[in-house]
């Protein structure tokens, strides 16, 4: 055997100008990339040959060796059994009871091999066990292959598993797929072994793909005869699931009161004598802000709508919503009236109103006249009809619903300012005047909050309007609070958790915040563009504010979408107009997705996505 020599190199003195170079050319670090795998092949010879291990998991009638410190690094359940004070942590046989001896084997194996084999019949069990023993990773793949599984006949099922063993992800999932899915699922045996929870949440949901509420009470019905006399104590939940006004009149008569476990219960009857109230309202005037009239998303989408103003070519004659679900922007028919300037919309529960605006014409004695015809636009079937007329041609005017009638605020005629108010009573088709403003303003911002109407600022003559007017719709009186100097000349406001937004005007960026329960103001966030003249609406708990000009004597509209996130105290672009529009109507409604075949798509740009 050769003897060992020491050999020492000597690698001499640097060269002059060895500060100058590369340190790394003088050390050099190593790392084997496969080495955490090398360790984990060869922990996995040593358990099978037997070499080296230290403790026996013992399931059934199976043994299997293994090395703490693998399976304590992979679970934090075995690394709390090793590394703690209990009896198991010096036992040398771990004996595990009410487990499949097989899954006990998969731990084990992924463990050492960081592999698992998933399969319809066993995936239950897999995720049982990774539940148990703590390991996320094996759960996240059981999650993802019943994810990939989904399908009419299980998805009611995995969304129940899911639900059990808190999988968030897989639960959202499995339920977006059942309700995408309602004429199927329903027919399937899962359905009915629904728990009575999970009924309600399924049925409830404003994106079930139901398109005729009576298929909904129906699968309520047949959920509920399935077991009848242990669930006939939920009829109550199945009719709360069910948005009842929305039911064909007759149909709500005959074969839902005509149910005799509907007859017996006295909350049922209740709820049917509401549900025909309703109805009748939706019929005489619409309804504001009550869930049971709302259509599930797949019937109608909530959308911001913009309709008349100026554009850079003149009059607006059309009306644009922006479809979430195309991400465009559609035209129902152009509007059927004249073109106008400085008309003013509303909304009651689903119809738009459009009220008064100065004519365009030729003719200057005829562009004098204001215009005192008013129209409605019914979204359910995308149809204008023409209502009475206003007692008072005007433009300029505010206007605003409360308690199921159109109040029409100020403006110009043909000769003045006016301080005048008429309201409308959709039951009656008729316009009768109430107590005057205390002072005559055009082109106010105006809101209703809690039976109350406010009206911000506005034109008074040659001069801007420093103080907000407050009109009870209850007692019939007006009241003046004074406003901060940045409640400007020219702009929108809107509600919003209580709050009322002031927004825009003709010299800042600025947004008033007005507390109607305090009745203090504050400054919030400013926009990212200035906005004279511009629309604003609230969709999804945002504020989006629409168009406008950047001041007074300007032509040149904006067509940029801004929105206001309240939770951040921000604004930002979020899309485009299908053209620069100011002084235009802007508002959300329900807008009916079978009428978009009759739409023409405009094409659009940005991100304007308001459901983020």
């Amino acid at each position: 055997m050769a003897d060992h020599v020491q050999v020492c190199i000597e690698f001499g003195e640097e060269p002059p100008d060895a500060e100058l170079q590369d340190v790394h050319q003088h050390v050099y670090e190593f790392e084997q990339p496969s080495h955490s795998g090398d360790l984990l092949v060869t922990m996995d010879e040593l358990r099978r040959r037997g070499e080296l291990t230290d403790v026996t998991l013992c399931a059934g009638d199976q043994a299997l060796s293994c090395h703490r410190v693998v399976l304590a690094s992979c679970s934090p359940y075995f690394r709390a059994m090793f590394a703690g004070d209990l009896m198991e942590s010096r036992a040398r046989e771990i004996h595990l009871k009410d487990i499949n001896p097989d899954m006990v084997k998969l731990v084990a194996d992924y463990a050492y091999t960081s592999r698992v084999t998933i399969t319809r019949e066993n995936v239950q069990d897999v995720l049982d066990v990774s539940d148990r023993f703590q390991i996320p990773a094996i759960k996240d793949a059981c999650c993802e292959f019943l994810e990939m599984q989904l399908h009419p006949y299980n998805c009611i099922g995995i969304f129940q598993f899911a639900d059990t063993h808190y999988c968030e992800d897989l639960r959202k999932k499995a339920l977006d797929f059942a309700l995408s899915k309602f004429d199927d699922v329903v027919e399937n045996d899962e359905f009915v072994e629904l728990t009575k929870d999970g009924l309600v949440e399924y049925l409830s949901h404003d994106d079930l793909e139901a398109t005729e509420e009576e298929k909904v009470f129906e699968a309520g019905m047949k959920w509920l005869r399935y077991k009848i006399e242990e669930r006939s104590q939920y009829i109550c939940d199945v009719l709360n699931s069910v948005r009842l006004p929305l039911i064909d009149t007759k149909y709500l008569v005959e074969e839902v009161e005509g149910q005799d476990i509907v007859q017996n219960s006295s909350q049922c009857v209740e709820l049917l004598y509401e549900a025909k109230n309703l109805q009748r309202s939706l019929q005489e005037q619409g309804v504001v802000n009550d869930p049971r009239v709302t259509p599930r998303r797949c019937v109608a989408q909530k959308v911001l709508l913009v309709l008349g103003g100026k554009s850079q070519t003149g009059p607006c004659t059309t009306m644009s919503y922006y479809d979430n679900r195309k991400q465009a922007w559609l035209q129902p028919e152009p509007l059927p009236m004249e073109p106008r300037d400085l008309s003013s919309v509303t909304t009651i529960g689903n119809y738009i109103y459009l009220t008064g605006g100065a004519p365009v014409r030729l003719s200057e004695a005829s562009q004098r006249e204001k215009l005192k015809d008013v129209w409605r636009y019914d979204a359910a079937v995308g149809k204008w009809s023409k209502l009475a007329p206003l007692h008072q041609g005007r433009c300029g005017h505010g206007s605003v619903a409360v308690s199921g009638h159109v109040y029409v605020l100020g403006g110009f005629d043909d000769i003045s300012i006016l301080s005048q108010v008429e309201r409308y009573n959709p039951a009656s088709n008729t316009w009768d005047i109430v107590a005057p403003m205390l002072k005559a303003v055009t082109s106010p911002a105006v809101v209703a909050f809690q039976k109350k109407i406010y009206v911000f600022g506005g034109f008074l003559e040659d001069e801007t309007v420093g103080f907000a007017q407050c009109y009870d719709t209850d007692t019939g009186q007006w009241s003046l609070m004074q406003t901060p100097s940045t409640c400007e000349t020219g702009a929108s406001a809107v509600v919003l958790d209580g709050l009322i937004y002031i927004i825009g005007g003709e010299l800042s960026r600025s947004v008033t915040v007005f507390d109607p329960s305090s009745r203090k103001f504050y400054q919030t966030g400013e926009m990212v563009e200035q906005r004279l003249l511009c629309g604003a609406a609230v969709l999804d708990d945002r504020i989006y504010v629409t168009g406008g000009v950047s001041h007074r004597l300007s032509a040149e509209a904006h067509d940029t979408i801004e929105c206001y996130e309240p939770k951040t105290d921000t604004w930002r672009i979020v899309g485009t107009l299908p053209e620069p529009l100011y002084q235009h109507g802007c508002l959300t409604i329900y807008m009916s997705n079978h009428n978009n075949s009759k739409q023409q798509q405009q094409q659009t740009s940005g991100e304007q996505n308001t459901e983020e």
